[in-house]
């Protein structure tokens, strides 16, 4: 049996630099939650940038977003749950695939098929581009055409999919914190 079959799962979504990771960190701390730390920015950082950290969004090959995908899945699937919390996972393998259509110019099939086939978060939210963009020496994808691309994106992969979705948005880090904690515990307790 896998953890994600046995507990329910909140993820969440949306571009560059909008504070999933940050409020990944809050809910779970306030949840008391078991938490799926982002995978793909360790993976970037450790095999795709380069030694010079210069090959940002350079090199990606659809093997390696689905090797990506499946480390991701791994890795949660592995985590203890000493809890009754929901875990939080700080992206999924939707993101995988939405980032596969923008560094490889077009959708992966194999993710696309994964996608399908995956066992899918119970909850989502998805974080607006409100906020700031910044830039922390490992992000690429600060455009703002880019970010709303993102964000439509996530969207429509969740509304096509008929997964139970809600947005975070404002500029205000304290209310978008406020937004979160609200839905979850609306949703989960």
């Amino acid at each position: 049996m896998t953890n994600s079959k046995t507990h329910q799962r909140l993820c969440l979504l949306g571009p560059e630099s909008t504070g999933k990771s940050r409020l990944a960190d809050t809910l779970a701390a306030h949840f008391g939650a078991p938490i799926m730390q982002e995978y793909g920015r360790r993976f970037d950082i450790d095999h795709m940038q380069g030694k010079d950290g210069k090959a940002k969004g350079e090199n990606w090959t659809e093997a390696d977003l689905v090797r990506l995908a499946n480390t991701h899945i791994e890795i949660r699937e592995a985590l203890p749950l000493e809890t009754g919390a929901p875990m939080i996972e700080d992206t999924d393998i939707i993101q995988t695939a939405i980032w596969a259509e923008f560094l490889l110019g077009a959708r992966s099939p194999a993710l696309e098929d994964m996608v399908a086939s995956a066992n899918l978060a119970d909850h989502y939210l998805v974080l607006s581009a409100d906020v700031q963009w910044i830039d922390d020496g490992v992000r690429y994808a600060g455009d703002d055409t880019v970010r709303r691309w993102f964000f439509d994106d996530a969207i429509a992969r969740l509304q096509k999919l008929g997964l139970s979705y809600d947005i975070i948005e404002g500029t205000d880090w304290a209310a978008r914190t406020a937004q979160a904690i609200d839905i979850a515990e609306r949703k989960f307790n």
